[in-house]
């Protein structure tokens, strides 16, 4: 039985506590091509089941702890910026019973309001197997010079590390990855219009992609258009997880768009919020 956004309060407080203190603190600091290269293998490991003591030894090097929590009665890894270390890396969820391997990213958990919580509640539900949350705001200004640090496009991020790993060790994974967008932003009328947009990150249109469309169409809303076939914008063509997958020869990115008043009645409607779920689950 799913709990709503409403009933927020009455969820198992670790979880919780943890993603929302996970962005308290820190200012986003680009990481070396060394430190990445040593993230990436340590995510590899985490995937390759390696022991937990083993696991804390590796991470404090790179300033993050990792412990054991229980979700649904079952055991998840949470890998965490130390509170003194904090520069914008990620907060990071493995399940220790990974088997159909499915990865779901929110990149811009500030900025597309909404996209954080919604993640929450599936990672509550158990409904992926690793999750991933940027953990400071895709924008500061130093110097009078504004910044952007997108987790979706840059090569030297955690993000990337952990999709590499993720992609060598599960080469038929699923990667998904939660945007939010304005409609009133939209260049186009299609783009005004949509409620969701699909896409793999290219111009090519796999079969996942038309199900997951189908499956959307008839359970949440009818004006879900992919690209580039039905909508010419946000097709995430630049996201460094889809270019990843497709430089190793890998299926099974998803770019899913969502306009903010479908984002705010996912968080207050479990019905649909269910729905959502179902969808995002049928691999078949």
């Amino acid at each position: 039985m799913m709990q709503g956004i409403d009933c927020f309060a009455k969820q198992p407080a670790s979880l919780k506590s943890i993603y929302l203190t996970s962005a308290k603190g820190g200012t986003f600091q680009l990481p070396t091509s060394d430190e990445i290269q040593v993230a990436e293998n340590l995510f590899g490991e985490i995937l390759r089941k390696k022991s937990l003591n083993l696991l804390k030894k590796d991470w404090k090097a790179l300033n993050f702890s990792i412990s054991r929590i229980w979700i649904q009665e079952k055991p998840y890894l949470v890998l965490r910026e130390m509170k003194q270390y904090k520069s914008g890396r990620g907060f990071f969820l493995f399940s220790e019973n990974l088997n159909k391997a499915s990865l779901l990213m929110i990149p811009h958990r500030f900025k597309d309001e909404g996209t954080g919580r919604i993640g929450l509640h599936l990672a509550q539900e158990g409904i992926f197997q690793i999750y991933a949350w940027n953990t400071v705001p895709r924008y500061h200004t130093k110097d009078s010079v504004r910044i952007n640090h997108d987790l979706a496009k840059l090569s030297n991020s955690y993000f990337a590390a952990l999709t590499k790993a993720f992609t060598l060790t599960y080469p038929g994974g699923r990667i998904i990855q939660l945007h939010g967008f304005s409609q009133n932003n939209r260049k186009t009328e299609q783009g005004r219009r949509a409620d969701m947009i699909l896409s793999a990150g290219s111009s090519f249109i796999p079969g996942y992609i038309s199900k997951l469309q189908h499956c959307f169409q008839k359970n949440i809303r009818p004006n879900v258009f992919i690209y580039p076939e039905e909508v010419r914008e946000l097709g995430g063509t630049k996201n460094i997880s889809g270019k990843i997958m497709r430089s190793s020869g890998r299926r099974g990115f998803i770019h899913l768009e969502l306009n903010r008043p479908l984002r705010e009645e996912l968080l207050k409607n479990d019905i649909l919020l269910n729905s959502f779920q179902l969808c995002l689950q049928d691999r078949d």
